[in-house]
């Protein structure tokens, strides 16, 4: 049996314990949470919307966050169930969210969106994109395969597509993304 004294000593080190540790909490307020901690791009992005978007039925294949240099990635991708006629590839949409982890920027956000824009001047269809966040673009080389990049603040959403089969995958893409940025 434990004696009174050391019992009062046990709880009085428990509770010195519990009072470190909100102190601890309170001293770091400015720590804010991820974007990933927030928001959960698979449950955004349903299997259904998926499926709208590619054209014929589709499975998940990734729902991962992961550290990717000084930005946090939020993934969430789906393949169809069927390959394209035409090439043999597998028809595929992703989705993510990201942001800098230390000091995000609406600024540097835009930075990146300029440079990815740049960078892929040689696409066959580029051109902004009006009601998708704070700015977007949209990257295409095909009729099935679209880019699509935007920014809410310092959020950066990319939505691509790769060989959908539907003739609709354009416009439920766009449609898509103006839902993502409404909940960002």
């Amino acid at each position: 049996m434990m004696s009174n004294s050391r019992r009062s000593l046990f709880c009085s080190l428990l509770t010195f314990l519990f009072l470190c540790g909100v102190i601890l909490a309170a001293a770091t307020p400015g720590v804010k949470p991820t974007v990933c901690e927030k928001i959960k791009p698979c449950e955004i992005l349903t299997q259904a919307d998926a499926e709208r978007i590619l054209g014929q039925p589709a499975r998940l294949i990734q729902d991962a966050s992961e550290s990717r240099g000084d930005v946090r990635q939020c993934l969430c991708a789906y393949k169809g169930v069927s390959t394209d006629r035409e090439t043999g590839q597998d028809c595929q949409l992703f989705f993510s969210l990201e942001e800098k982890e230390a000091s995000p920027s609406a600024e540097q956000a835009s930075q990146v969106l300029r440079s990815t824009k740049e960078a892929n001047q040689h696409d066959s269809l580029i051109g902004d994109l009006k009601g998708i966040g704070d700015e977007a673009f949209l990257l295409s080389n095909d009729s099935n395969s679209h880019l699509i990049m935007g920014r809410r603040g310092w959020i950066i959403i990319r939505l691509q597509v790769k060989r959908a089969v539907g003739t609709k995958s354009l416009e439920e893409l766009k449609a898509f993304a103006e839902k993502v940025s409404k909940v960002l």
